[in-house]
């Protein structure tokens, strides 16, 4: 496998829809793994709620944009619906 593995790689941000049927069995149920498609970043600052949903963001898109988003009271927001789909973008 390491012999057809790229030796240059690009900074793109891999749409999270391809990597949950990896990781699926380790998302908990309270962050409901079967919604599966990017919707977009909710700044609990704004609506003084407690952002969630952590383990799923740091499972799907990286331990830097959990911390992220720890930092600064940020929940992912994820849908099950293909046409609520967006762009994955970074917190920041």
């Amino acid at each position: 496998m390491s012999n057809h593995a790229p030796h240059k790689c690009k900074r793109r941000i891999v749409d999270p829809m391809y990597l949950v049927h990896y990781r699926q069995y380790k998302i908990k149920d309270s962050d409901e793994p079967w919604k599966i498609y990017f919707k977009g970043w909710n700044n609990h600052v704004l609506d003084k709620k407690t952002a969630r949903n952590f383990d799923k963001t740091e499972k799907l898109l990286g331990k830097r944009v959990a911390d992220y988003c720890r930092e600064h009271n940020i929940s992912s927001m994820w849908s099950d619906k293909t046409s609520e789909k967006k762009k994955v973008t970074y917190p920041w």
